[in-house]
């Protein structure tokens, strides 16, 4: 028995060995001959790279999770070789740069809703006017709503201009519906009888909303709210469509003020104290333009939106049916542009506007198509200034990627209009006994005859109504 304790050490010993052993074994099983390391998370990297700097995982990472992931790309990302210039790509990415991406659908469709003249002074805004914006954008589904100027007037307080601007686009951005704004004559006026805020100050308004895409624009432009919009083809990064949005300037003191330098033609007056749009926005259009023409590799159709239209819309409207020119809607009021023009509808056709809208007159809401541009109104949303009932409504411009040549336009009223046929005698038209005419059809009153005198219009009898009513003419400017 002395040797017991002996035995007992060197059994213990010979245990601990074997233990030895099955540890190193285990060790060994786990750690490859090439030196890969296996993370708890079972991502597997390789500690020898054998293709001179390719991953030999094939950029396939297996996690815990075995998620697996592949970076193949389905698509080649555009990119122009003008990005690689440093100068232009900035200019160019500031341009692209919107708060919310516009692309065309499927269809290579892409519709433009335009409003003006909403014109209201106090922050609650009119229920009719909310009404109105709602009932027009729930028909028509636009991809970019437009508030084409005079947006708001005499309102001078920042929370004020906050709750106004809510409760003018309050259902948009509920809807998610992009919108942007431009500025009118009377949205930054201060005069004798109100003051406004500033552009400068609303401006910042407007940004706050989430869905607002307007852009202050380069301050070294006049204005404020000179941008572009560009809209993206369905299933790429090149552009299938610019919006321009300019500021065609504010009131710059009353009529009278600048007695003798307004400009009268024809019997309509081009006033000269609105202050007319400058060089440089011409110029900035031009070279933006350029810069995405030149981004995206060929032309690229567009239109146009600013409040105060050019001469040329009064020159289109008068020379259409003497140049057979494609027209629709109706002038009731003076073509109001500025006295002084400068050279943007040149620059327009140059580069490629298919439309141009304006407003400011609210009962014009005509359109004519006039050397390649469909020069065009939109009448006023708003019902508290001047306006007239059956015209209350919007602008609709569509887009489709397959006719790059044209858009297509309408008015979209608050109202439902009749057809009316022009090639046929309209005998609703009632002569009363004080002389006014009183059209029974679209329910509007027309104070004389004497507001249709472009067409052929008679005065006839007719015998089963036993009244005098008027008969247009196929030519008549009425239709």
């Amino acid at each position: 028995m002395k040797n017991q304790p002996k035995r007992n050490l060197l059994q213990v010993f010979a245990l601990m060995l074997a233990l030895l052993f099955v540890v190193m074994a285990f060790a060994a099983c786990n750690t490859g001959d090439n030196g890969n390391e296996t993370t708890g998370n079972n991502e597997t990297t390789g500690g020898t790279d054998t293709t001179g700097g390719t991953d030999t995982t094939g950029n396939t990472e297996t996690t815990g999770n075995t998620d697996t992931t592949d970076n193949t790309e389905d698509t080649t990302e555009f990119v122009p070789e003008v990005m690689k210039d440093p100068e232009k790509a900035a200019k160019i990415n500031e341009l692209l740069n919107l708060k919310h991406e516009l692309r065309v659908d499927e269809n290579g469709d892409f519709k433009v809703l335009v409003f003006s003249d909403v014109q209201f002074n106090n922050p609650a805004l009119n229920r009719e006017t909310i009404d109105n914006i709602e009932a027009v954008t729930k028909r028509e589904k636009p991809d970019l709503v437009i508030f084409n100027g005079d947006n708001s007037f005499a309102i001078n307080n920042i929370n004020d201009m906050k709750l106004y601007v809510s409760n003018m686009v309050g259902y948009l951005e509920s809807h998610r519906i992009p919108w942007c704004h431009v500025y009118g004559n009377h949205d930054g006026e201060s005069n004798a009888w109100w003051s406004s805020l500033t552009k400068a100050e609303q401006q910042t308004v407007y940004e706050e909303f989430n869905y607002c895409i307007s852009k202050p624009g380069d301050e070294d432009v006049f204005g404020v709210g000179n941008f572009v919009l560009p809209v993206l083809e369905y299933d790429s990064d090149k552009i299938a469509f610019n919006v321009w949005c300019l500021d065609s300037g504010a009131a710059r003191g009353v009529y009278a003020d600048f007695e003798g330098q307004h400009v009268s033609i024809n019997g309509n007056t081009f006033y000269a104290h609105y202050e007319p749009m400058q060089q440089s926005q011409v110029d900035w259009f031009t070279e933006s333009a350029a810069l995405l023409e030149e981004y995206n590799g060929a032309p690229i159709p567009g239109m146009m939106a600013f409040h105060i239209p050019l001469q040329e819309s009064f020159t289109a409207w008068s020379s259409k049916e003497a140049q057979n020119l494609e027209w629709t809607g109706e002038k009731r009021e003076n073509v109001s542009a500025h006295a002084q023009d400068v050279p943007l509808f040149a620059a327009a056709k140059e580069n490629n506007i298919l439309a141009i809208v304006n407003s400011h007159d609210h009962v014009n809401d005509f359109m004519v198509k006039y050397q390649g541009i469909r020069l065009c109104y939109t009448a006023c949303i708003g019902n508290y200034e001047y306006h007239a009932d059956d015209m209350l409504g919007g602008r609709v411009v569509k887009f489709n990627t397959a006719k790059p040549d044209d858009v297509e336009t309408y008015m979209s009223y608050v109202q439902d209009r009749p057809e009316i046929d022009a090639n046929s005698p309209i005998l609703d038209l009632v002569i009363n006994d004080d002389g006014t005419v009183k059209n029974n059809i679209i329910g509007r009153p027309v104070p004389t005859v004497v507001d249709y005198a472009g067409g052929f219009v008679d005065v006839i009898k007719d015998s089963t109504l036993d009244q005098k009513v008027l008969h247009f003419g196929r030519e008549s400017s009425y239709k």
